[in-house]
């Protein structure tokens, strides 16, 4: 009973301090923008497999043996989180002399069993608390759940109940049972998982199990027998799992105010200068270089800015995604688009001197999602 209050206080405390892991900040998109992220609810899947060692009063490295697990999860907000799995294959229990061993056994004599254990679980992310952000290393889930213990195969436990009959005239395993047993089954752990990409993620999962008072065939002090599941296995997201929105950045502008006395005229001369370069994205519908009103207003400020630095340049970088057409027409509509925007400076009274054009065409793709790449990047400075 000790030791496992020990494990159960140890498994709250691993979790709580790991809260204090890694956060990544916010993702700076290029000089000076950032993104903001927002969660979008998804369906997973985890497959994991490792090992389990019942909680006793043996060496638990003795104990361990095979288990495998699969889960399907809906995760509907940020930071709750239902799955429902399975799962099972091997469970390893012993039996210890406490004085003299009698001829023939040895000193803990140890019986394999095969199990299963569907379960409905609760997950609760400790990391999303606070801001969400998708970009960060480590995810910590909490983990409630119940379901039930369905043991079977104890062919090794019945032959050693057997023999120390025959040999001692008495029972060793007062709750013996022969062709299965099936029992609720109550569950509490951590899951510590690590970002690979948007949609998977490497994950440590340990859960500490309680199932009926005659699981591992033995009567004990506890009316619940209790087992340890370590799972090391993938997280595999089906869909998006957030959105995200650029966030441009600002230009600021700063005054200097100049006074010159000529005689006994009073003259102000007031100077504007922009601080740092511009970065500006102009984004398209598929397959063309039309601009919407409120991307030509992004180049209204752009053209702004060339105007107050005159020694300032850009540079005009088209993209296409490739989710569409075929690359020769990617290619051409990239160049579209740098042509689109050039000639919307010009008209703004830009020189064409000052503008620098790439077509990159869908050789390059800045984001995962198509829509995304349907842009030219304004680079001025």
């Amino acid at each position: 009973m000790k030791r496992r209050s020990i494990i159960i206080a140890g498994l709250f405390l691993t979790a709580s301090i790991a809260t204090y892991a890694k956060n990544a900040q916010e993702v700076a998109a290029e000089p000076g923008g950032t993104y903001e992220y927002s969660f979008k609810k998804y369906a997973y899947i985890d497959v994991q497999g490792g090992g389990q060692t019942s909680i006793g009063v043996y060496d638990l490295s003795k104990m361990i043996s095979p288990t495998a697990q699969f889960t399907v999860g809906w995760q509907f907000s940020k930071i709750f989180g239902m799955r429902l799995g399975a799962n099972g294959w091997q469970s390893k229990d012993g039996f210890s002399f406490p004085y003299e061993v009698p001829q023939g056994f040895d000193k803990v004599e140890f019986w394999k069993y095969n199990y299963i254990a569907p379960f409905i679980d609760l997950t609760v992310d400790l990391t999303n608390f606070g801001k969400f952000n998708p970009k960060k290393v480590c995810n910590i889930d909490l983990i409630f759940g119940a379901g039930a213990s369905y043991a079977f195969n104890n062919d090794q436990a019945n032959e050693f109940e057997a023999a120390y009959q025959s040999a001692l005239g008495t029972s060793a395993l007062r709750n013996i049972w022969d062709d299965h047993y099936l029992s609720l089954l109550a569950r509490i752990g951590a899951d510590f998982r690590f970002r690979l990409s948007d949609h998977l993620q490497l994950g440590l999962e340990v859960t500490a199990n309680s199932a009926g008072g005659k699981y591992n065939s033995k009567k004990g002090a506890s009316i619940r027998d209790w087992y340890m599941n370590a799972l090391l296995g993938l997280r595999i997201a089906l869909g998006k799992t957030y959105t995200e929105t650029y966030i441009a950045p600002q230009i600021k502008e700063v005054e200097k105010i100049v006074e010159k006395i000529v005689e006994k005229e009073k003259i102000v001369e007031v100077e504007k200068e922009i601080v740092g370069p511009m970065y500006c994205q102009i984004y398209f519908k598929i397959g063309t270089e039309a601009m919407t009103l409120f991307e030509k207003q992004k180049i209204k400020e752009i053209a702004n800015y060339l105007k107050k630095n005159p020694e300032a340049n850009i540079t005009i970088t088209g993209y296409s995604d490739s989710a569409s057409g075929t690359k020769e027409r990617n290619m051409k509509v990239s160049e579209l688009r740098c042509e689109s925007v050039a000639k919307a400076l010009m008209d703004l009274g830009i020189e064409e001197s000052r503008i620098t054009k790439i077509a990159k065409g869908d050789t390059e793709q800045i984001y995962d999602d198509p829509e995304l790449n349907r842009i030219a990047v304004c680079v001025a400075k």
